[in-house]
């Protein structure tokens, strides 16, 4: 079966299958996920296991079963009744978005790591923050998700080229621009 490409994957990719994916693997005492070759022939369901392995989520042993990795098991540890699961295609790499309702913030996973999105609670007009895994130190998201968003999947996928969206002008340079009639 050919490797699907990242465009595929992410268009293949199902949130609710892959829970179920790795829940069944977690709840194995060794962390085993066991499935049938007719299983794995499914598209939907090589599709995901190739993200949750290139995502180093689960291992593949090579012989019909996969092994959830620590990081497989964080996510899942962290994940809460109603978080919004979605994947995106950024800069050639899939990036997996977890929105948590309970705490205002979304979480962007690459390859075994993490950065949150959140809103800044110290700055107005209000503004996101990005933060990469537990740092103490945040990023300014701007004003705008898909600027934060560009800024976290840099954060956790340093080596890929995660193209920047244009800065809004600043209020002060709109302010201007306006009085000099532009």
């Amino acid at each position: 079966m050919p490797t699907p490409t990242r465009k595929e994957l992410a268009s293949r990719m199902n949130g609710d299958l892959m829970l179920n994916l790795l829940t069944r693997a977690a709840a194995n005492a060794e962390g085993r996920l066991r499935l049938p070759d007719e299983t794995v022939a499914d598209p939907r369901i090589a599709a995901v296991l190739a993200f949750l392995v290139d995502q180093r989520w689960l291992t593949d042993d090579s012989d019909g079963t996969w092994t959830v990795t620590p990081s497989g098991r964080l996510w899942l540890e962290s994940l809460n009744y109603g978080d919004a699961v979605k994947f995106i295609e950024y800069g050639g790499a899939v990036f997996l978005l977890n929105s948590r309702g309970d705490a205002d913030e979304t979480i962007v996973w690459h390859k075994g790591r993490f950065a949150t999105i959140g809103v800044a609670l110290t700055s107005y007009p209000e503004q996101f923050e990005v933060r990469r895994e537990n740092e103490p130190i945040t990023t300014s998201g701007g004003t705008q998700m898909e600027t934060a968003l560009a800024k976290a999947c840099a954060l956790v996928a340093e080596d890929l080229d995660v193209p920047q969206p244009p800065e809004p002008e600043s209020l002060r340079l709109q302010m201007r621009n306006y009085l000099e009639g532009r």
